[in-house]
């Protein structure tokens, strides 16, 4: 017997996968977060998350889609958001808060 998909089957589905692949955590609360040069959305970036001022406990992590966008799911507070692409110059840590 085969079994058809429907459209939302797959929709979660792809989420599952999206969430496995890129460890984009398991809190409950979802954020995107937009990485730019200041005029232009930047693809391809590496993304983390931690929930430590000097990076050691990483939490979640990403890349950012061709819109300079990547989603995070974390539960409420403070964390330290970090970025590496080459050529790119970064501010890292930055500060974020999920609420």
């Amino acid at each position: 017997m085969t079994q058809t998909l429907t459209a939302d089957d797959l929709i979660a589905i792809a989420a599952v996968v999206r969430a496995a692949l890129l460890d984009v955590g398991g809190g409950a609360i979802s954020k995107t977060l937009t990485i730019d040069d200041g005029t232009t959305a930047l693809d391809g970036v590496f993304v983390w998350v931690t929930s430590d001022l000097i990076g050691a406990s990483t939490v979640a992590s990403g890349y950012t889609d061709s819109l300079g966008r990547v989603t995070f799911l974390l539960d409420a507070g403070t964390y330290y958001v970090w970025c590496q692409r080459a050529g790119m110059t970064a501010t890292n840590p930055t500060t974020e808060v999920w609420s």
